[in-house]
């Protein structure tokens, strides 16, 4: 038992060190300890979140759009992630009934029908 909770106060801690690592734009070192934490907890929704900020980041989106649409499915609540992620995903060309059923199941606020009669 004393072990278990040993790793998960590594784990946290490996977290908050790669989102330091992130905030202060060290992107090669944060990606590194990012996926290190992915193979470990690889349903992670905010690592999975942070992998498609480093990915946008580094301008790329396709890579960015994966990750955030994997984060939104590992059930992350993060409005502005999703609003960033329709974005992408319609620059790109995905068609809407690909993009909606994302949108309806992690980000139900985004897909509400006030919200795109506004849009369009």
């Amino acid at each position: 038992m004393g072990i278990q909770f040993s790793h998960k106060i590594a784990a946290v801690n490996r977290l908050d060190m790669a989102d330091m690592l992130l905030a202060s734009g060290n992107l090669d070192r944060a990606d590194a300890l990012y996926r290190d934490l992915a193979q470990d907890a690889p349903n992670d929704a905010d690592v999975s979140a942070a992998l498609g900020t480093i990915a946008l980041r580094r301008g790329d989106k396709d890579r960015a759009r994966q990750e955030w649409k994997l984060a939104i499915g590992q059930g992350i609540q993060d409005a502005a992630l999703c609003f960033q992620y329709e974005s992408l995903a319609e620059l790109a060309g995905v068609p809407e009934d690909e993009l909606r059923p994302v949108l309806v199941v992690g980000c139900p606020e985004v897909c509400s029908p006030s919200h795109h009669s506004s849009t369009k």
